[in-house]
């Protein structure tokens, strides 16, 4: 794979991705995107309300 750009968006992207699978695969509802002028994230949030949080 190649990547260009300032920043790697993927490898945030594939961490979410590893976490999902380690949770046993949580439901999408709980997973959220939020893009904005400065910054993009991907937030999970856990039943129990635990957060995790990538910035891409």
């Amino acid at each position: 794979m190649t990547s260009t750009g300032p920043r790697d968006l993927w490898a945030p992207m594939e961490e979410a991705h590893r976490l999902w699978r380690r949770l046993n695969r949580p439901r999408r509802e709980w997973f959220s995107i939020e893009a904005g002028p400065a910054e993009q994230t991907v937030t999970y949030a856990e039943p129990d309300g635990q957060l995790h949080r990538w910035t891409l």
